[in-house]
Parts: structure tokens; C-alpha cells; sequence
């Protein structure tokens, strides 16, 4: 069983890499220059997308470059509930490779 984190608004509406950054000290990860995360081991509800989304917004990026971005290296968005929440399963950090974000 996954445990389902809180993360504020601040700690959120970030880059992707900050937004991973931010998820891997909440669950107690002590993150290095070296730290990469795997995309794939990470759930996120929508309002934590769409607090994502805003911030590239308001940093100049179009829709078509914040959907790319996403595809690539955002976490998957299908975690039940309208709070900003995250699970994450092992292995969502390392401190080497060439993952989806660092």
C-alpha cells in the first residue's frame, strides 16, 4: 500500500524538477546535484497538474510546450481527489541515470 502525502500550494506550483525536488524531501529523501527522479513512480491528483500547468503559464510557456513538458517528464495525474496530494512508489529517486527529470 502507497502512502498519499499533502504538498502546499507553494511547495507545488513550481517547475517539474522543483515540484520533484519538493515531493522527495516530503517523503524524507535528502536530495543531491546527483538526485534524479523516475516519472513513472509518481501519482499526483489533478489540482497539483494544474497548479504545475499555472506556473508555466505565468513563466511565458505556450500550452503546446507545457503539454510536451509533461508528456515527457510529468508525473501521472490520475490519483482520486480535489486536495494537492501525491504517492510515490519506490524507486522514484536515485542518485544516478538518465530519468525523466533532474
Amino acid at each position: 500500500m502507497k502512502k498519499r502525502y499533502s504538498i502546499s500550494s507553494f511547495q507545488c506550483c513550481q517547475s517539474i524538477e522543483n515540484f520533484y525536488a519538493n515531493v522527495a524531501k516530503i517523503i524524507g529523501i535528502t536530495v543531491t546535484d546527483n538526485t534524479v527522479y523516475d516519472c513513472r513512480k509518481i501519482r499526483v491528483t489533478v489540482p497539483v497538474q494544474n497548479c504545475i500547468f499555472a506556473y508555466y503559464k505565468e513563466n511565458g510557456f505556450s500550452n503546446a510546450a507545457i503539454s510536451c513538458n509533461w508528456l515527457m517528464r510529468g508525473p501521472k495525474a490520475d490519483l482520486t481527489g480535489d486536495d494537492l496530494a501525491f504517492e510515490v512508489e519506490d524507486g522514484f529517486t536515485s542518485e544516478s541515470g538518465d530519468l525523466c527529470a533532474h
